[in-house]
């Protein structure tokens, strides 16, 4: 009997150390999700020489073990999807407001134009097409945080479109947007530019050094943590989008950082 008590104290004493060891000696933190798919297209005449193209693939988070939670996160997703007048809304909802929206908006920004050009030999075709395509998907669940990622692809006319990929990580207990300030300790910006730029000279298969960025046109002083950032079981891993720290060529630029080289800035 007394040997089984033992034990028993054992058990519990090892649960503890794991526990603040963030190893987690409950449940892990129930998560469920629904594939929402949307894709169609609306004329802008009769003739059908343009259109506006919506497509939408959206896996999105249905259960938690926290439902308050989930609501926040329902809420703050849909409002990075289509804009906080959105948020309220459930999701299908969402994308039949959002979609009614964006048709009316074409139509009427668009129309008039269309039908004086109707017959005129020397216009283009689809000049005033426009296209939408979004993807939302979990990307992990690790340590009761759901870390989520959406990229959109938007054309407007012009030369080309824009492709945008964000990173949103959110405590599953609580429902909050976690912010670097959340996950790093005090001071963490100047320790945490520096390897970014390390990583990225060492990650790149064209360049190897510092100027070979710069003269390839990369502002390469703008990497820096830009709260862009998707937290992996063993890595953390930030995206700048075309633009943001190089010429549209060469599109966005990630950067993946090893946990371990993160020890000492990260909070516990």
């Amino acid at each position: 009997m007394k040997h089984n008590i033992s034990l028993h104290i054992w058990s519990v004493i090892v649960c503890f150390v794991y526990m603040f060891s963030f190893v987690a000696c409950s449940p892990k933190q129930t998560v469920e999700t629904e594939q929402i798919s949307f894709s169609k297209s609306y004329c802008l005449t009769d003739a059908c020489n343009d259109s506006i193209s919506l497509q939408f693939e959206i896996e999105f988070p249905t259960i938690l073990d926290d439902e308050a939670a989930l609501s926040l996160i329902q809420q703050d997703l849909i409002s990075r999807f289509f804009g906080e007048e959105y948020s309220d809304m459930k999701l299908a909802d969402a994308i039949d407001a959002y979609v009614k929206f964006s048709y009316t908006e074409y139509i009427a920004n668009n129309r008039a134009f269309a039908e004086r050009l109707e017959g005129d030999e020397d216009k283009e075709g689809a000049i005033l097409s426009e296209q939408q395509n979004l993807r939302g998907r979990v990307v992990a669940t690790d340590n009761s945080i759901l870390t989520y990622e959406v990229e959109q692809y938007v054309y407007m006319g012009g030369a080309h479109g824009i492709n945008t990929r964000y990173f949103y990580n959110y405590d599953m207990q609580t429902g909050k947007l976690l912010e670097e300030k959340d996950v790093f300790k005090e001071g963490y910006a100047d320790e945490l530019t520096k390897i970014l730029q390390q990583t990225v000279i060492e990650q790149s298969e064209e360049f190897s050094s510092r100027q070979d960025f710069i003269d390839a046109g990369f502002e390469f002083d703008s990497i820096h943590p830009n709260g862009n950032f998707a937290l992996t079981e063993d890595a953390i891993s930030y995206v700048f989008n075309p633009y943001e720290i190089a010429p549209y060529v060469y599109g966005e630029t990630e950067i993946v950082i090893d946990k371990g080289l993160l020890r000492e800035l990260l909070k516990e």
